[in-house]
């Protein structure tokens, strides 16, 4: 079998940059000594802002989870829980839910003209995450991700080229002091390989939810060499510290990097 690694690690080492997207912010590696993770999957995923697979019951209540029966299809749903609101997609169609029970369905979403939801997630009370085939499009496999509002449902795009959510979904850090919230999602992928652990996104992109930026606004891009960021932690009022994972996936058949720190500052206003 053809050995596409050598050639996707040279992208990885060409592409390196990283790329400030906010003028007067600066972006600095800080010196750590900390091991290679071993185990970073068990952060990837987070059940409370990701939508979940359901089962729509007789009395319009939904259980978690999927039944894996073929007679039971038509009762599934991708169900998302937001603080303030809550929705059930299935197929082109979004409808709300009250209190766990399957309400109305909402005519406005059909204007968008999506082919299929195949992932949702909560980024605050106003916003949501969904992915989508795009508009008219019957290849599941061609996804755009749209930052959704709430409550008229207009779709802004973020993404027309999301790494896999399946394998890992964007993420979330809220700072409830300052009302913040930092979405990372991730661009296209590296491949090293077919099947398995082979494959890492060839960018994490850090957006910014505050007062100053209640519609969201990207800050920068991350090169995967730099490290896919898996965590965000806020330091004093203007800096983010972003951990980045650079080790390469299963199918290199390399030993495991250290993590790389990143210290995002943003000017005074943010």
């Amino acid at each position: 079998m053809f050995n596409i690694a050598p050639r996707t690690e040279r992208k990885v080492r060409r592409n390196a940059n990283n790329l400030v997207l906010v003028k007067g912010a600066t972006l600095t590696e800080r010196a750590t000594n900390m091991q290679p993770w071993d185990d970073y999957y068990s952060i990837l995923w987070d059940k409370s802002i990701n939508a979940q697979d359901a089962v729509l019951q007789n009395n319009n209540t939904f259980v978690v989870g999927s039944s894996g029966l073929e007679q039971e299809q038509s009762k599934s749903y991708l169900l998302l829980s937001g603080p303030d609101y809550a929705f059930a997609f299935k197929a082109k169609k979004l409808f709300w839910v009250h209190n766990g029970v399957l309400a109305h369905e909402e005519n406005a979403w059909s204007k968008h003209n999506f082919s299929h939801v195949t992932h949702a997630a909560v980024i605050n009370a106003n916003y949501m995450l969904v992915e989508v085939a795009p508009p008219s499009q019957q290849d599941f496999h061609l996804r755009h991700l749209y930052q959704v509002n709430v409550k008229t449902l207009e779709a802004h795009k973020l993404e027309s080229t999301p790494y896999y959510t399946f394998d890992i979904p964007p993420k979330r850090f809220v700072n409830e002091d300052t009302n913040t919230t930092v979405l990372v999602y991730y661009h296209d992928s590296y491949s090293y390989a077919f099947g398995g652990d082979s494959s890492r996104p060839q960018t994490s992109i850090v957006r910014l939810y505050n007062n100053t930026f209640p519609d969201g606004k990207d800050l920068a891009n991350i090169s995967f060499a730099a490290g896919m960021v898996i965590d965000v932690a806020f330091e004093e009022e203007n800096k983010l510290v972003l951990l980045g994972d650079p080790s390469r996936p299963a199918a290199y058949n390399k030993p495991r990097l250290a993590p790389r720190v990143w210290v995002l500052t943003l000017p005074t206003g943010f």
